[in-house]
């Protein structure tokens, strides 16, 4: 198979190897000029344009490292860069997704680096995209991928002060789930649907919407509820337990403390299995943040309570 004249060797002194696990292109091209080539080669040759994510798969996940930020945001450009050369100058259509992802992973790397306005600029390509494919195409295959990339605009946007569009972010990603889980039964997808729930309830709680926020937190606690314990996704209990933390919030907001007493109780019983139990130490903070909310209220009910006593396990366990 040629390839088109347009694609030139680059002189001797810009030569550097191609990814490494791939044995082709040649190694004496170009890495951005081989992934080029390739590109081509896969776009010419049917039902292979899927194959060019294998190349810039390693420009995006290389760098793992908060110390190697700024070249984690270099890789993730050059794949954007090679995304869009591709996608829109040679018209490789099929990869349009994994511009998107490249563009929706971009924008993490710039939340990370503090560079909100470029990640949010970085985020709306990627909805752009993403809502094209799945409201004109009919691509269910990245509906999740939308509701992602739209909750991780919305939390730039809180971010940035700009409460009333992040909520309608929040409110579209909830509605994309609503409709693939509960309507077309795409259970696959419950898991982010119960964590959007989750983040807008935070929100909601934040701007005083506590009704509206327990709303959200109910709703998100039976799914992760029923992923837990019928479906055996264990490792969901992590978000089960926040959310059962941020419910008691809600409903002490609302001042029904008993119900919120029973909710903290439900978060510490989980966490207090994960960090005691199963040695997840990275979650003790979560722990101590449920046993000081329910402290607290038992606190404001009756001094006399053991509440002392479990502020004193909550600061013990955060020192």
């Amino acid at each position: 198979m040629k390839l088109k004249k347009k694609l030139k060797w680059p002189s001797k002194k810009n030569r550097s190897a191609a990814p490494g696990h791939l044995g082709k292109p040649s190694p004496i091209m170009d890495s951005d000029e081989s992934i080029s080539v390739a590109a081509v080669c896969l776009h010419e040759q049917e039902g292979r344009d899927e194959l060019f994510n294998d190349l810039v798969t390693p420009l995006k996940d290389r760098v793992k490292t908060p110390g190697e930020l700024a070249e984690a945001l270099a890789l993730h450009d050059k794949a954007v860069a090679i995304y869009t050369r591709v996608v829109e100058r040679e018209g490789a259509v099929p990869l349009t997704k994994f511009l998107a992802i490249s563009l929706n992973v971009r924008g993490n790397a710039l939340v990370a680096l503090g560079k909100l306005p470029e990640a949010l600029a970085s985020y709306t390509k990627a909805i752009a995209i993403y809502t094209r494919l799945v409201e004109r195409q009919g691509r269910e295959d990245v509906a999740d991928n939308l509701g992602i990339s739209l909750n991780n605009r919305g939390l730039t946007l809180w971010d940035l002060g700009k409460h009333a569009e992040a909520i309608a972010d929040y409110d579209k990603a909830a509605a994309i789930y609503t409709r693939w889980v509960e309507e077309e039964g795409r259970k696959y997808l419950a898991k982010n649907f119960a964590r959007s729930l989750h983040i807008r309830g935070k929100a909601l709680s934040a701007l005083g919407k506590s009704a509206e926020a327990l709303a959200d937190y109910d709703k998100a606690i039976a799914i992760y509820t029923r992923l837990v314990e019928r479906d055996h996704c264990t490792y969901l209990r992590n978000g089960l337990a926040m959310s059962l933390n941020n419910r008691g919030n809600a409903l002490k907001d609302l001042g029904k403390h008993a119900e919120a007493i029973a909710s903290y109780d439900k978060a510490v019983s989980i966490y207090t299995r994960l960090v005691e139990e199963e040695g997840r130490e990275y979650l003790v903070n979560h722990l101590a943040l449920s046993l000081r909310n329910r402290a607290e209220i038992h606190l404001w009910q009756s001094p006399q309570d053991l509440a002392p006593s479990r502020l004193r396990k909550a600061v013990a366990l955060v020192h």
